[in-house]
């Protein structure tokens, strides 16, 4: 059977002394004589005690825990937006927790929960496609627990957040496009409920009234499941008019992409020509390399660690509100 955890009470029962006298042994108090405190400490190694962390940071009421919370575990963003917050919060000696919310409200009330339990010092938050209010964050807020919402967010008076410049960052890929004398444009985007798709379809609809080109409702294609896509756009681009160029929202949505494309036969850029947000990688290992406006997730996670250190810091709660800028990364694609 699995051993039981030793306690200080254990200490205290077998050396016939009183808990805390056991406890500032351990601590070196100077209050405790030698003999006690060697004692204590020969005993305490001999019987393998574990100090419980999450029994004395309740005291303390510092955990040094700080919660992300991720809508789902995919490959791209999300790794390296947990290696950009370690860095920075490790340097503080803060550790990190992630909870995942697999995009259902209910889990993420439940992590939310956790954290509670948990006295986090700090929550940082991507919303699920279902989240529409900010109410179960209330309890955090009550306890006055620092909550950065960054990526998928809802703007809020009470809630910090971080998001890149989604608007600016479409209207830059799609002004590209427009400048190589592309005209027919699809724009693939992620669920329609998320604030960032929708950020994302006003850069869109922003640069196209910005040329003064139209734009086809048909090739405007919001996807849920992300298998949705290939259908939808094979008829667009087997169709006529044929669109020169396509948009693709994120990473995700840029792998469907070279799936499609490969089952129609076409080829980029001689067929179409593709711009993308992403993180940097798929492009680079896309073969034409894939021009797209980057956003860097282990930036946003290193910009997250910075912000929440600074809402902990704070002795009157005053919410921080940030837009990182994107840049566009030329390559051979369009």
């Amino acid at each position: 059977n699995a051993m039981k955890r030793i306690t200080i009470k254990d200490i205290a029962k077998l050396l016939q002394v009183s808990p805390s006298t056991v406890s500032r042994a351990l601590a070196d108090h100077p209050d405790i004589s030698e003999p006690t405190r060697n004692a204590v400490k020969m005993l305490a190694e001999e019987l393998g005690y574990k100090p419980n962390h999450l029994a004395m940071n309740f005291r303390k009421q510092h955990s040094g825990l700080i919660a992300l919370i991720l809508p789902e575990i995919q490959m791209f963003f999300f790794p390296q937006v947990i290696k950009g917050l370690e860095e920075v919060i490790r340097r503080q000696h803060c550790s990190l927790i992630v909870l995942h919310s697999n995009n259902s409200l209910d889990l993420e009330k439940e992590n939310i929960d956790l954290c509670m339990q948990y006295p986090v010092d700090g929550v940082i938050l991507s919303l699920t496609t279902e989240t529409e209010d900010l109410e179960h964050l209330k309890p955090l807020m009550k306890s006055e627990v620092p909550i950065l919402l960054y990526d998928r967010i809802l703007h809020s008076d009470e809630v910090s957040t971080l998001t890149i410049d989604d608007q600016t960052a479409v209207f830059k890929a799609i002004s590209l496009l427009i400048n190589k004398g592309h005209q027919h444009i699809v724009g693939i985007f992620g669920d329609e409920n998320l604030y960032i798709s929708k950020e994302r379809l006003k850069g869109f609809y922003k640069a196209m009234e910005h040329h003064q080109l139209p734009v086809r409702q048909d090739w405007i294609l919001n996807v849920k499941p992300l298998s949705d896509v290939t259908v939808a756009l094979s008829q667009i681009l087997l169709g006529t008019p044929r669109p020169t160029a396509i948009f693709a929202m994120s990473d995700e949505l840029l792998i469907r992409l070279h799936t499609v494309l490969a089952q129609v036969r076409m080829k980029i850029p001689r067929d179409i020509a593709i711009v993308a947000i992403s993180e940097g990688y798929i492009p680079n290992i896309s073969y034409p390399k894939i021009t797209h406006v980057h956003h860097s997730g282990y930036e946003v996670g290193a910009k997250a660690g910075e912000m929440l250190l600074e809402l902990m810091q704070q002795t009157q709660p005053k919410q921080l509100h940030y837009q990182m800028t994107s840049k566009l990364v030329l390559h051979d694609s369009v």
